[in-house]
């Protein structure tokens, strides 16, 4: 490191743009970017069933569509797990956008919004409601477990 600690300032400046990196995407919920996959999906290809064949492999985007939530919403469970801190705040995000996924479920079984009206959106739904449920207990598992840790 040099005496006028410039390696230092580097190192605090990069540590400050993680942190803001980390703030504006610890708080969007994981199924933001399934919403926004199931969209594009829904958009861009004219059969969502269809099969892609890649090589040997015959895979439909809406089995990819499945792979990501499934992977989102595992890897998000994380962000409630860690033990003796409570992020009972990460889990109302994602009941909360579950809820708006809700919504919008409901508008296309009774309005014209179609692109909502069918199994795939279904099923991401049912997926973020599960998920949220779980990060409510898996939250209230490591507080528990905190505080008996601490008697």
């Amino acid at each position: 490191m040099a005496p006028d600690g410039t390696l230092a300032t580097v190192t605090a400046v990069a540590a400050g743009k993680r942190n803001m990196f980390k703030t504006v995407f610890h708080w969007m919920p994981s199924f933001v970017y399934v919403f926004l996959l199931f969209l594009g999906i829904e958009l861009l290809a004219g059969d969502v069933r269809g099969v892609i064949s890649i090589g040997p492999y015959a895979v439909s985007p809406v089995e990819i569509l499945y792979s990501f939530a499934f992977l989102t919403s595992t890897f998000e469970l994380l962000k409630v797990s860690t033990p003796a801190v409570d992020s009972v705040n990460e889990a109302i995000v994602m009941a909360l956008f579950a809820g708006l996924m809700v919504v919008f479920l409901v508008l296309g079984l009774t309005t014209s919004l179609h692109i909502f009206r069918n199994t795939e959106f279904l099923v991401i739904t049912f997926m973020a409601l599960i998920q949220s449920g779980f990060a409510f207990k898996l939250n209230s598992r490591t507080l528990k477990r905190s505080i008996v840790d601490t008697r």
